[in-house]
């Protein structure tokens, strides 16, 4: 059997890929992990634009233009829809709907003050300023903006000014800034956009693989055991408040050293691997299952009745009994394994008082013999 690592990976649609191990998994996926870091520039970018379009408002009152009552109105419902941007930004069930809900009010906004920079003939020069911020809007949010999206989101705006400017029969007036200044910055902008992007996938594998290695056994690719604590306590604490059954079990591989010893530290890592796959197999998904150190393991189970987790640790020693490990020699190397469980008590507060229990009565197996499942018995 081979034993490989498997790091995150990103698909042909841009999307990231995640391995689930032990039912522990990076604590975000790569949208919550964007836009928690891009939050407080989105939310900067919005409150400065409301700002914007509602104080230049005052700008416009000092236009000469026939117009001026239609544009000042044009620019009330630009600031409302920048406005409600806000409503997924802090309504967190809203969230996954951040990105089309935040372009198409984006481009609302855009569009009204379009119409106003076109109704008041001396504020059409600035045209381009509105059209940049809303290019750099798009900027913020690329990391979490599909490819497509992104494509779309930046050249739109162009066909619209376009449209309003061959609409009020401005185009000719403006088409060399429009050719020459807006498309080049349009198509660089779009470049910088997929760069983004690009980093923002990187930076989530970089993320996802530093965590892989914090909380993972690098030879079994199960949990270490720093990262089954952290679990195990949530999972205790959940049990204790709801009344309900948990149960922790420790096994270790019997005479290990002997395997080492007898036929080299390789088989002996090859033994270690077998039995934590074995363990595997016999588990539930949501089952905590770690590599403690050297040959020995540990296991949560909450919600687990205590009569049927004494019959699954019968059924996994001899699941590993079972195991015929070949040496370089064709030789068979047997192996055994002791198991101890303890269950949440009345009188237990605590993972360390549990995980004792457990210690001890895995060496109460160890003292009859190995190769032997006992329970926790206090006197």
């Amino acid at each position: 059997m081979n034993y490989t690592c498997h790091y995150p990976n990103i698909n042909n649609s841009g999307h990231i890929i995640l391995p689930i191990y032990n039912s522990l998994v990076a604590p975000d996926d790569f949208f919550t992990f964007q836009l928690k870091r891009l939050q407080p520039a989105m939310l900067v970018m919005i409150y400065a634009g409301i700002a914007i379009v509602s104080l230049t408002a005052i700008w416009d009152w000092t236009s000469t233009s026939e117009n001026k009552a239609l544009a000042i109105y044009s620019r009330i419902p630009a600031a409302i829809a920048i406005t409600m941007i806000l409503i997924p930004v802090y309504i967190k069930p809203l969230q996954r709907f951040i990105v089309n809900f935040a372009l198409l009010m984006g481009l609302i906004s855009f569009c009204c003050l379009c119409i106003n920079y076109i109704l008041l003939p001396e504020r059409t020069p600035y045209l381009p300023a509105i059209l940049f911020y809303f290019m750099t809007s798009i900027l913020v949010l690329a990391p979490v903006i599909s490819r497509c999206k992104l494509v779309i989101g930046l050249f739109l705006p162009l066909l619209i000014v376009y449209l309003f400017l061959k609409r009020f029969d401005l185009y000719e007036l403006y088409f060399f800034s429009f050719l020459m200044h807006i498309v080049p910055t349009h198509t660089f902008l779009l470049l910088t956009a997929l760069q983004l992007k690009k980093n923002a996938e990187h930076n989530y594998i970089l993320f996802c693989q530093s965590y892989e290695l914090a909380t993972h056994d690098p030879l079994t690719n199960l949990l270490n055991r720093a990262a089954w604590e952290n679990q195990a306590k949530l999972e205790l604490q959940r049990a204790i408040r709801e009344h309900a059954p948990f149960a922790v079990v420790t096994a270790d591989i019997d005479l290990f050293k002997r395997i080492n010893d007898n036929f080299g530290h390789p088989l002996g890592d090859v033994v270690i691997k077998a039995v934590a796959d074995c363990f595997k197999q016999h588990l539930r998904s949501y089952d905590l299952l770690a590599r403690l150190g050297g040959e020995e393991y540990i296991i949560a189970l909450p919600n687990v009745d205590r009569d049927k987790l004494v019959a699954l640790c019968e059924r996994m020693r001899k699941s590993i009994e079972a195991l015929s490990i070949k040496t370089t020699s064709n030789d068979a190397v047997k192996v055994t394994i002791s198991i101890g469980i303890a269950f949440l008590e009345d009188d237990i507060e605590n993972l360390s008082s549990l995980m004792k229990n457990s210690d001890d009565a895995l060496y109460d197996a160890k003292d009859k013999g190995r190769n032997r499942v006992e329970r926790f018995t206090a006197f």
